[in-house]
This record gives structure tokens, C-alpha cells and sequence, in this order.
């Protein structure tokens, strides 16, 4: 009994290791709680102060306004309108001043009224030599190698434990 519940433990931290999570290289889902769920892209998530970037997004009402803001102190970047199909295209400029960890904001509608919030993570880098880039394994990848990690022992510890049993009856 206690050797099940140790196998069943381990296979379920292995199945927590392929939930789904958000990816550098991917568009980011909306946030702030609201049932509906926009997405953004960000032409260059290593920007320098001053420089001018691409965001692009989608989820949002047609013709409404959209407010793209840098999250960290909600200075506001610039504000566009949605096309029909709900998705918004904005050449921006990251303010002089900001370094390290930000992110970009989209603040509008959904086509139902419910309030859309999609928050793209950037590292904003020195002026002029644009910081140094981002290198190794993201969060995403240790999860994803830990549960494949979790399985492996799993499946590890039950062939062991059924060796034990057949031997055992022989």
C-alpha cells in the first residue's frame, strides 16, 4: 500500500511538470483575472531605453480602444484603436530612464465588455549596448525537466517494486 501511494505521488508530480506554462518565445495570454483572454507579442523583449518597438494583440472588442502602458509604473505608451477582427498593431518607445525588468501593457475590452488585461514580460537594457541577452533554461524548461525527472523515477520504482512481487512468489 505504502509502495502504490509512493508511486502514485511521484506520477503526479510528473504530470505537474507538463502543465501548460507561458514561454519567452510565445504570445502572452491575458491576465488580471477577467474570463476573457487576449494575447501579445513584442517585436524586441530586450529593448533599450528609448528604442521603438512593435506590440501586436488580439482578444479585443472591434473598433474599441486599446491603452498600451509600461506595467511598471503605468506610464502610458501610446493608445489604438482595434481593427474589425479585434487585434491591434502599435509602434511604441520605451521611455528613457527604464532598465531591468518591465513589462508592456494592453488595457481594452472584449467583444462581450469584459475587461482585457495581456501583459508581456520585457528586460529593458542599458542604452546604447542594449544589456546582455538572455541565455540557459527558462522556468518552463526546469518544470518540464522535473517532470519528466518525477515520471522516470516513477516508472523506476514501480518495475523495481514488480520484480520484488515476482520474485517474491517464485
Amino acid at each position: 500500500m505504502r509502495r502504490t501511494l509512493g508511486i502514485l505521488a511521484l506520477s503526479t508530480i510528473g504530470l505537474v511538470g507538463f502543465a501548460p506554462a507561458a514561454h519567452a518565445g510565445s504570445p502572452y495570454g491575458g491576465g488580471g483575472g477577467g474570463l476573457s483572454v487576449g494575447t501579445a507579442q513584442i517585436s524586441d523583449q530586450t529593448p533599450s531605453p528609448g528604442q521603438t518597438v512593435t506590440v501586436t494583440g488580439s482578444g479585443f472588442a472591434p473598433n474599441s480602444q486599446v491603452t498600451i502602458l509600461l506595467g511598471a509604473n503605468s506610464t502610458t505608451l501610446g493608445t489604438v484603436t482595434a481593427s474589425a477582427s479585434g487585434q491591434v498593431s502599435a509602434t511604441v518607445t520605451i521611455p528613457a530612464g527604464t532598465t531591468g525588468a518591465a513589462s508592456i501593457v494592453l488595457q481594452g475590452s472584449s467583444a462581450g465588455g469584459a475587461s482585457v488585461t495581456v501583459t508581456v514580460p520585457i528586460q529593458v537594457g542599458a542604452s546604447g549596448g542594449g544589456g546582455l541577452p538572455t541565455t540557459g533554461a527558462g522556468a518552463a524548461d526546469a518544470i518540464l525537466t522535473w517532470g519528466v525527472a518525477a515520471v522516470a523515477v516513477g516508472a523506476v520504482v514501480l518495475v523495481t517494486a514488480r520484480r520484488r512481487r515476482a520474485a517474491a512468489r517464485s
